[in-house]
């Protein structure tokens, strides 16, 4: 069934809802970020098809449209499920195993170990291919051989026959010696005697050399070297750079210093105080004075407000006086004057209230309104006339005059209107009419008076004392307000004598100012800062002068070290190059010179030792060299058999007494016998044996042949392909799946394959049994979820390609999930065609972000073409390792193959990876040999020249063991670590030969390795095919075996020119030129 829709409204981890409705029925690229809900469309369609289980969660809606010749639609709310067709509830369809889901939804952890569904396919298969065999238990028992088997037998023989020579030789050797002991004696004697002598020779012809030597050594310091060598230390140059670097270092720093002190000289210029400046003592005092003249302004602004307050206060007591501005007069005259009037006034006031009081007293009626008003003109009139006198007002007397008049008039008017009155009434009013004008006449003396004596004299009238309190207040403010002027006046003097001092000190300074103290101060602030830039600048002069009269001493001193370096080095002062030139021959000389000092010391040494050799010392001194050669020859040579002699009288009397007594010819005799019956033994159970393993093998590849499971040959097939033919399957009793690496012919377990070899073995298993678990029953799509991350570019592209057949041959509809944009431009590439892509970040309405660069691929890899190359320059340009027989078959390149056919060489290796033999018998196994190699013809022959390698290279193993490396003999535990690195580079040396390696050991070409240990290894090596008991075939002996066992799988010539190409390998010549048991003798 392939999917057309899929609705996701509710599922856990899935925020909203999304509806996936363009789908292809082929290869469908899922593209998205992380966490857009990739997995989720595997998660919801195993809710959707898979029967609903107890732990499913229950906030589901789902649904999805299938097409399988009808449309069907599935939905899921919570536990219930429902199938339908046209809007018809129907059954389910009938769908894989529920265990077998888990293969259609493959995620990248799925394919990093095995499953338990993975285990229960091994046991099928495991089962449908015995079929009530069990062929391992029939290699068991009799048909059972080991690796080596009858070697050790072989070896045992070879051994004891070569013991019995031994014996035999021996015996006949002591009859030998023991009649040579006399002569053996002598020459013993005579040699122990020449040793001595050519000891003191050696000692000669030593102090011969040395003295040579030494006379040479003195020869050439003489001529090779210029005078006075002897007084350099070696370091010269050094320290004459040190010494310039340190000068130029200081010229440097007085340039810097003299620009300094120009500067500083030209800021002292620029404060205007260089010839002279005020001292600080008297920037201070000018600053105390300013500070005592703004103290001073400060008291005097109080004392004013003060003053003015005064004034205020003796204005208040002046006016309580009743006076004017002017002061009052108070002598004695003026204040009799003053009372006497007041009197006068009183007196008259007293009166005029005795009238009022008579004329109240008459009865009379009513007044009008009109006889009211002369008398209210009256009373205003005296009280104006009151007031002017007060205030000594003229014009106020005047007016209140005519008012006073003015009533009196209507006075009159009105008794001529109104009638006569009683008598006595007309005489009072009368009186108080004169009395008022009086008073009226008084008020104006008062206010006369007043003026003239600056005070009212009426208040003189309210008594002495009254008049008194007012006077001294008044005088008490006048003599107050002239106190406070006086404080003012000192204040200001003291004030404008302290500035002015600040402005003539500021004038001598050339600082033109005013009194005003603000402006002061800010003269002054800038003159005390001209002065501390000055004073600043002059020290910094002060010390640059010091610095530079340093810095110039400083020079001086090292021109005087640089000119007593030149002397001590014998040279003028300067001469650079020549102290150059010597120090470049110091190094030279000093060698000589401890040459010479060695030279003199052996010397000395050497003499000593030949104290009282007169004659030699005679001879050295006369340089007789060819005289003490001879005769030290003479006695080397009669010297040198010494040791030899005494161990063969040594072994002469041992072997003498032992010799008859120890019966080892009669059990070396034995030991043949024995040795050759076991060796016959083991010969008929090894053919028998054999035989039967022939038989079993013919047995089991036929019983393969024809009951391999379809599932095991779908998946190798599939992990042949995704592999290039470097990996097959296989299935072990008791290992169970395995992968068999091709070039090497070795077999794996899953936890010993890369990751990324391992998860295209188990993809491989998982599609073939897809397949088998389909039969019958509906098909669901493929989902891989970032199943190929970890896979090379070109594995992804076998991969790819394959999930591209699927689904174009089978149906099969595939659903590739990633969140690497570039794999939709990477899968294009590697099929040829593009996949469906949908991006889910734009169905979920997602932002996106992508760019040109995230569908970048790579540059492709491919390797060049050969054009009109010859095949060793092809083979060249491409790095083709030379055929190496000693490797495993498989591993052999593909060049040694195919030299003949350099195009189909190339679209092996470039385009169907193919570089090895094993890989090329893998391709030629499945079908995809068709596409690769169209020409049956071709692939035949190429399957025969297979066959022809594989034939050859057994044929040149034989007689040849194992390349011995060190792993190898780590493992082998016969070499111990002291000697580990030794040995394993002797065996590298020799190529890996494990005979010539063990009997370079026996001869001693690793120093103290034990011969026992030398044993032990050369039975491990040869248990584990290391060392092969067998003679190798030659060149001819190998093409005769070879076309032996190819002749009906290939053409002759055919087989011959493949031959031709290996036996032309370097490895193989050298192997030919030195065979195994030739370096091993």
């Amino acid at each position: 069934m392939r999917l057309k829709g899929l609705t996701i409204t509710s599922l856990p981890g899935i925020q909203g809802d999304f509806h996936l409705k363009d789908i292809a029925p082929g290869v469908n690229l899922v593209t998205g970020p992380n966490a857009i809900g990739k997995s989720s469309l595997i998660r919801a369609l195993r809710y959707l098809v898979a029967e609903p289980a107890a732990s499913d969660p229950k906030a589901l809606v789902l649904s999805a449209e299938f097409e399988n010749g009808e449309r069907r639609r599935v939905s899921r709310t919570g536990s219930q499920q429902q199938w339908e067709v046209d809007g018809r509830p129907v059954e389910a369809p009938p769908l894989p195993e529920a265990d077998a889901l888990s293969c259609y939804w493959l995620k990248m952890e799925d394919l990093l170990e095995k499953t338990a569904s993975d285990e229960r396919l091994v046991v099928q298969l495991k089962r449908d291919l015995a079929q009530g065999f069990d062929l391992p238990a029939l290699r068991g028992g009799p048909f059972e051989i080991g690796p080596r088997a009858g070697q050790s037998e072989n070896r045992d023989l070879r051994d004891s026959e070569k013991k019995l020579r031994d014996v035999e030789a021996e015996y006949q050797s002591y009859r030998d010696a023991e009649r040579r002991l006399p002569a053996l004696e002598e020459e013993i004697a005579s040699a122990k005697e020449a040793g001595r002598r050519a000891d003191r020779l050696n000692k000669a012809l030593a102090l011969l050399e040395i003295r040579k030597e030494r006379a040479g050594i003195e020869a050439g310091l003489e001529t090779d070297f210029p005078a006075g060598m002897d007084r350099l230390r070696g370091d010269e140059i050094k320290r004459l750079e040190q010494c310039l670097d340190r000068r130029v270092e200081a010229e440097r720093q007085l340039a810097i210093a003299h620009r300094e002190r120009d500067d500083a000289r030209q800021g002292l210029q620029a404060t205007g105080l260089a010839e002279r400046r005020p001292q600080v003592a008297e920037l201070r005092a000018q600053r105390d004075r300013l500070g005592e003249a703004q103290r001073l302004d400060q008291q005097l602004a109080d004392k004013r407000a003060a003053v003015a307050k005064a004034k205020a206060a003796e204005a208040e007591a002046l006016e309580r006086l009743g006076g004017q501005s002017e002061a009052p007069t108070l002598t004695t005259e003026a204040v009799s004057e003053a009372e006497e009037f007041a009197h006068r006034l009183d007196k008259e006031r007293r009166r005029q209230t005795e009238l009022k009081a008579r004329l109240d007293a008459v009865p009379r009626e009513e007044p009008s309104n009109a006889g009211r008003l002369p008398l209210l003109l009256a009373a205003l009139g005296g009280l104006l006339a009151a007031g002017a006198a007060l205030v000594a007002e003229a014009w106020v007397a005047l007016v209140g005059g005519l008012l006073a008049l003015a009533g009196a008039a209507w006075s009159a008017l009105t008794r001529q209107r109104g009638g006569t009155t009683s008598a006595r009434e007309q005489v009072a009013k009368e009186d108080l009419r004169e009395l008022e004008q009086t008073l009226r006449q008084l008020e104006s003396e008062r206010a006369a008076l007043a003026k003239r004596l600056g005070f009212d004299p009426a208040l003189t009238a309210q008594g002495i004392d009254h008049f008194v309190r007012f006077v001294s207040a008044y005088h008490q403010a006048v003599v107050a307000r002239r106190e406070l002027e006086g404080e003012v006046g000192k204040l200001e003097q003291a004030r404008d004598s302290a500035a002015g001092a600040v402005v003539a000190f500021l004038r001598v300074w050339g600082i033109e100012s005013d009194t005003v103290l603000a402006d002061l101060k800010a003269r002054l602030d800038e003159l005390e800062q001209r002065q501390s830039e000055a004073e600043k600048a002059e020290q910094l002069v002060a010390q640059l002068d010091k610095d530079i009269e340093r810095l110039e001493q400083d020079i001086d001193e090292r021109r005087s070290q640089e000119a007593e370096l030149y002397r001590e080095a014998g040279l003028e002062p300067g001469d650079r190059r020549g102290l150059e030139a010597r120090i470049e021959r110091w190094d030279a000389w000093k060698a000589q010179r401890e040459r010479l000092l060695d030279a003199r010391g052996r010397e000395n040494e050497r003499r000593s030792a030949l104290g009282g050799e007169e004659e030699l010392l005679a001879q050295v001194e006369a340089d007789e060299h060819e005289w003490l050669e001879d005769k030290r020859a003479e006695a080397e040579e009669e010297a040198a058999d010494l040791a030899a002699l005494q161990d063969e009288r040594t072994t002469i009397r041992r072997d003498l007494e032992r010799a008859g007594t120890d019966h080892k010819l009669a059990s070396a005799l034995a030991d043949v016998d024995a040795a050759r019956s076991a060796l016959e033994d083991r010969l008929d159970e090894v053919l028998f044996a054999e035989a039967g393993q022939f038989l079993l093998d013919e047995v089991e590849a036929e019983h393969r042949k024809e009951s391999e499971p379809e599932t095991l040959a779908d998946a190798r097939e599939r992990f042949r392909r995704f592999t290039h033919q470097d990996w097959d399957i296989e299935l072990d009793d008791e290992a169970g799946l395995v992968a068999l690496d091709c070039r090497q012919q070795a077999r794996r377990g899953l936890d010993a394959l890369s990751t990324g070899t391992r998860m295209q073995l188990l993809l491989a298993m998982r599609l073939a049994w897809l397949r088998q678990q389909e039969q019958g029953r509906a098909s669901l799509p493929l989902f891989l979820d970032e199943a190929l991350t970890t896979s090379d570019e070109a594995r992804f592209a076998v991969v790819a390609k394959s999930l591209e057949q699927l689904a174009a041959e089978e149906g099969r509809q595939v659903f590739y999930l990633s969140a690497r944009r570039h794999e939709l431009a990477l899968w294009e590439r590697a099929t040829g065609q593009r996949p469906h892509h949908i991006d889910l970040a734009r169905v979920r309405a997602w932002r996106t972000d992508a760019e040109a660069a995230d569908f970048e691929l790579p540059e492709a890899e491919s390797l060049p073409e050969p054009g009109q190359d010859r095949p060793e320059d092809y083979a060249a340009r491409l790095g083709v390792p030379a055929a190496d027989p000693r490797q495993p078959t498989g591993s052999l390149p593909l060049f040694y193959l195919l030299r003949d056919d350099l195009v189909l060489l190339h679209r092996l290796m470039d385009t169907w990876r193919v570089t090895s033999l094993g890989q090329l018998e893998g391709l030629l196994a499945i079908d995809a040999a068709n596409s690769a190699i169209p020409e049956a013809a071709m692939r035949e022959r190429l399957a025969g020249r297979c066959a022809a390698a594989r034939a050859w290279i057994a044929a040149w193993q034989r007689g040849r063991g194992r390349p011995v490396d060190r792993p190898a003999l780590e493992e082998s535990g016969a070499v111990s670590d002291a000697f580990i690195d030794r040995v394993s580079e002797l065996a590298e040396s020799l190529q890996g030969d494990g005979e010539a390696l063990v009997a370079a050991l026996r001869d001693g070409e690793v120093p103290r390795f034990r011969r026992n240990c030398a044993q032990d290894l050369e039975e491990w090596l040869s248990e584990h095919g290391y060392i092969d008991p067998e003679e190798p075939l030659d060149r001819d002996a190998r093409q005769r075996e070879t076309l032996a066992r190819v002749a009906k799988q290939a053409q002759p010539e055919d087989i011959e020119q493949l031959l031709q190409w290996l036996e032309a390998a370097p490895t193989v010549r050298q192997a030919d030129q030195t065979p195994a048991r030739q370096a091993a003798s």
